[in-house]
């Protein structure tokens, strides 16, 4: 590849991403979080498609977690895939939707949104990655743009960025960070910290994670860059409580 994702990253901030040529990517997700704490997800076309093929549908919670803002269209589930139609069939360039963002448990994947206790927001990339028409298997980059309040940070593939972000993402896809966290740097890594969860956490992760970096280093091979940790509180309204964590392309998720 002649130019790495982290470089068109770069390229693409710098640039205003105005007036770029999506080379070889037919689709374009847009992603956007309003003043007022709505999300949002466009899906565009330069070219007229017959349908969008989501890529990750581990179950039909979509169904009533995306609502539909145009008319005409469905969310409809084809085997194991969500797929996103006209009722007349016809071509169309972009569909609409307004979004859930609470968290909900995926079988076997990361939640879309994982919110913080003071309104920030990790969402999971790969949720959104969607194929123009159907997937073919062979798809293995998407173009992403995600939009806040100017005022609101953007962390995505390790930088920062104030109001807009746009990236190429691949395989699992990543988490990206909404909100007015300052990350904090460790020696081995670093980390955006809920600043509602009990200090004996992140005291416990603070000390641990960095001997983990260095058992690894160790043992296997030293790390090209610090891995993100990202460790997030979440209240429920239904009395139920659990944990979940993961681990992503330089990335460490934790959320209670």
């Amino acid at each position: 590849m002649a130019m790495s994702l982290l470089a068109r990253l770069v390229m693409l901030c710098l640039s205003g991403l105005v007036g770029h040529a999506f080379a070889g990517q037919v689709l374009i997700t847009e992603l956007e979080k309003t003043k007022d704490g709505d999300w949002y997800v466009n899906y565009k076309s330069h070219q007229p498609i017959s349908s969008i093929q989501l890529v990750i549908s581990p179950d039909n919670s979509r169904q009533s977690r995306w609502q539909l803002l145009d008319q005409g269209f469905e969310l409809k589930r084809f085997g194991s895939y969500d797929t996103i139609v006209r009722r007349d069939s016809q071509a169309f360039k972009q569909v609409k939707f307004k979004l859930t963002p609470t968290y909900t448990s995926l079988p076997k994947q990361y939640a879309p949104f994982s919110p913080f206790s003071n309104g920030n927001m990790l969402i999971h990339s790969g949720r959104f990655f969607a194929c123009a028409n159907l997937c073919s298997g062979r798809e293995n980059q998407f173009y992403l743009s995600l939009t806040v309040p100017d005022d609101e940070t953007i962390i995505v593939d390790g930088h920062s960025v104030l109001g807009k972000a746009s990236w190429y993402d691949d395989n699992d896809g990543q988490k990206v960070f909404v909100g007015d966290i300052e990350r904090v740097a460790h020696e081995k890594f670093y980390a955006v910290f809920d600043e509602a969860l009990p200090s004996y956490i992140t005291q416990t992760l603070s000390e641990q994670l960095p001997r983990f970096c260095t058992k690894l280093s160790q043992n296997l091979f030293p790390l090209s860059s610090k891995p993100m940790l990202y460790a997030s509180l979440s209240k429920t309204d239904d009395g139920r409580y659990g944990t979940q964590g993961g681990v992503l392309h330089n990335q460490i998720c934790m959320q209670w």
